[in-house]
């Protein structure tokens, strides 16, 4: 008998719970079904294109390698420190203005040897885990720079190792001269 009680009292839950379950007010439920569905169907979809694009036209096998050799050799230049640039500097209007010869490549002020920003825990008191803020880090020159602004190019000077800044021009940079007409800009002899 307590066991037959037991069993009708399980039942009794069980139909509660199916009932109540569907008394759920429908409208959050439901757009939330809705919504799984459809991002099931959306990457259902996009599997089944590129699927038949990729029957279609498969992707070639790579035998040589030429972008990663090229970045190979881009990479090797770029690691010379003997390598000698021409940068050459044109007005917006593309007018060759002139010509340096660096020792260095032109890379943006916005080049950093520490990462910009940092990441910190942010104490909102209470237990569990505390949310995460994105703040810029402090730089090498112990102040902190904003993103955003990146207009300046730095090289240094082959013959007089002057450090040249260069704001809001366009440049282009080679490691052989280009027949081009343009004058060379040389850093004037200081006392």
């Amino acid at each position: 008998m307590k066991f037959l009680s037991r069993i009708a009292a399980f039942v009794a839950i069980g139909l509660s719970a199916i009932i109540l379950s569907a008394c759920e007010p429908s409208s959050a439920s439901d757009a939330r079904q809705a919504a799984a569905r459809a991002e099931t169907a959306n990457r259902a979809a996009q599997d089944n294109v590129m699927a038949s694009a990729t029957a279609k036209i498969p992707v070639p096998v790579t035998k040589n390698f030429l972008a990663r050799k090229n970045l190979a050799e881009y990479m090797k230049r770029m690691d010379d420190p003997a390598k000698t640039w021409y940068v050459y500097i044109l007005a917006d209007n593309g007018a060759k203005l002139g010509y340096y010869v660096a020792s260095t490549y032109p890379q943006s002020s916005c080049s950093f040897m520490t990462p910009p920003e940092q990441v910190k825990e942010v104490s909102v008191g209470g237990q569990g885990s505390n949310p995460i803020a994105i703040t810029s880090a402090p730089s090498l020159m112990g102040v902190y720079y904003k993103g955003g602004g990146c207009d300046n190019t730095f090289f240094f000077d082959a013959n007089s190792s002057a450090l040249i800044i260069l704001t809001g021009v366009n440049t282009w940079a080679s490691d052989v001269p280009l027949n081009i007409d343009a004058p060379l800009i040389t850093v004037a002899k200081t006392q």
